[in-house]
């Protein structure tokens, strides 16, 4: 089967299957050109399966956990709740406010902005997350969304050039 002829959907789906690689870190920048050229080129299938020989069939389950990388794992776990309840608050708050005002014209709706900033500290308390463990987490988690989105630019660019 390895000399079977391949068509442009098989050179596509093993051109989407390394930007996902590529994406996830299992290549790096030169191994992903390289490879995204050869699959561009390939003319059977088995020239296909040789990109992929000493890569992942399905994403790899990570090694056991070190205690460390368990409690990074789990504050940042505490860090995305955490900021989607303080959203929350932010978002209720505020609606609560102008309902509270405009539709009811209550003298004491400015209630709301004191019970909102306590509740909005008071999630640091609940979610067990410091100010400085907060700053730390908050550059981790954009320092990764800013890798990722990079590489899979990188991945989409490449991918232009070898369609044209």
């Amino acid at each position: 089967m390895d000399d079977v002829r391949v068509g442009d959907s098989e050179r596509s789906a093993a051109l989407d299957r390394l930007g996902t690689l590529f994406a996830d870190g299992y290549l790096d920048v030169n191994e992903f050109e390289e490879r995204t050229g050869q699959a561009a080129v390939a003319r059977t299938r088995g020239e296909i399966a040789m990109l992929f020989d000493d890569l992942p069939a399905e994403p790899a389950t990570p090694a056991q956990p070190s205690a460390s990388e368990m409690e990074l794992e789990s504050k940042l776990s505490a860090k995305k709740k955490m900021d989607a309840a303080m959203m929350a608050t932010g978002v209720l708050g505020f609606i609560t406010f102008f309902v509270l005002q405009m539709g009811f014209d209550l003298d004491y709706a400015w209630v709301v902005w004191p019970v909102m900033s306590a509740l909005m500290i008071a999630w640091y308390a609940i979610f067990d997350i410091s100010d400085e463990e907060d700053e730390v987490l908050e550059e981790l988690l954009e320092k990764d969304k800013k890798e990722r989105a990079e590489r899979l630019k990188l991945a989409y660019e490449r991918r232009k050039q070898l369609d044209k």
